[in-house]
């Protein structure tokens, strides 16, 4: 396989560019740029116009920004664009026609936009939320991860016709219908009747198996899994039943084990036959090297629950987030503590993550790796 490139966003408020050999086992930083400074903590990429899209939370109580930029063969950026966003920026998704959605943690909203092939980033929409009715002060949420609504993803569905946002302080996962305009321009989001999460549960990520039948909704404040039956009827044109609900340190795990008192779920990744599933847990610290865990779960494809494995090392402290290569056959994990972006590779048939570290590479606060 030939070189492959990785942008890798981080709390150092760099962008870096790496080279993945596989077949040399090296992960080499390329490019690093300070443009979408500060809290570059969420990239996407549009391959086929070479452009970089880059969400900046900036600073706390002021503006955040959305960033495009054109990517050249060795992964150098060149800003093409800025807009601004509701400060706090930590996801975002494209639908169709070049439209995007971004969400924004720390002042409780989402933004949407038009990108043009250019790079040329239009504003459209602006949507701010607050907590629900009663909630505000209740005694058993968390006091200081639930003081507002705090979006923590934007998850477009397989149909393109729906946007989910895991809502971490209002316990919701808040439902939109998309509306696609002729013109890029003209696509709107009107939100539905929220998906109601049991309270302090802490909704962060969400991920659709690729058939579109089953969700997964990782809980970051109760450290679970949700695994949701998608079905398109209702009022709102798309419902999710509830099936399963599992321990992301695997079966049987509860408040007991001292673990789950500090344990932050994160990050949520499904291999791309839809047969594994793997959660990354942040200050679990449960292996014998004192390292956080990546949770490994089987899926049956059939009725979509999850069958625990096995955790196996992060290779560091705080795995904020995890994706797998393009064919699965590698597992890319950031430690955001560690400083360290470490390449594993996965076994296809079993989907077990081998320990050892092929590759890996440095990189400030890593958060997000785009692939």
């Amino acid at each position: 396989m030939s070189p492959q490139q990785i942008f890798v966003g981080g709390y150092d408020d760099a962008i870096d560019s790496f080279v993945f050999d596989e077949a040399a086992g090296t992960l080499i930083k390329t490019h690093s740029t300070l443009e979408s400074k500060p809290g570059p903590s969420w990239q996407h990429i549009i391959p086929e116009h070479r452009l970089l899209l880059s969400g900046c939370e900036g600073p706390l109580g002021e503006i955040g920004y959305l960033d495009s930029y054109r990517f050249s063969e060795d992964g150098a950026l060149t800003k093409v664009d800025r807009k601004e966003c509701v400060q706090g920026c930590v996801s975002m998704d494209m639908g169709k026609n070049g439209f995007l959605i971004t969400a924004s943690y720390d002042a409780s909203g989402v933004n949407t936009y038009y990108i043009k092939e250019t790079g040329e980033i239009v504003p459209l929409q602006t949507l701010l939320f607050t907590l629900p009715d009663g909630q505000a002060g209740h005694p058993d949420i968390d006091p200081v991860r639930q003081d507002a609504a705090h979006p923590h993803e934007s998850r477009i569905d397989p149909t393109g016709k729906f946007l989910l946002i895991p809502d971490l302080g209002s316990d919701y996962l808040r439902i939109f219908e998309i509306t696609y305009g002729e013109k890029g321009e003209d696509s709107r989001i009107k939100e539905v009747e929220p998906l109601v999460c049991d309270t302090r549960a802490g909704p962060r990520h969400c991920y659709f198996d690729r058939t579109g039948k089953f969700m997964y909704l990782v809980e970051e404040l109760a450290s679970m899994v949700r695994v949701y039956q998608v079905e398109y009827t209702g009022p709102r044109g798309i419902d999710f039943k509830p099936i399963q609900r599992i321990s992301s340190l695997g079966i049987g795990k509860g408040p007991a084990d001292t673990r789950v008192q500090r344990l932050k779920a994160a990050e949520v990744a499904i291999s791309p036959d839809d047969k594994h599933l793997y959660i990354s847990n942040r200050y679990d610290r449960s292996m014998p090297d004192g390292t956080d865990s990546i949770a490994h779960f089987l899926i049956n494809t059939d009725d979509g629950t999850l069958t625990f494995v096995e955790l196996t090392s992060a290779g560091g402290i705080n795995p904020r987030h995890i994706r797998l290569s393009p064919d699965g056959s590698w597992i890319c994990i950031a430690t955001q503590d560690t400083n360290r972006v470490a390449m594993f590779k996965r076994d296809l048939e079993t989907g077990t993550i081998l320990e050892e570290v092929v590759a890996e590479g440095q990189s400030g606060q890593p958060v997000c790796i785009t692939w």
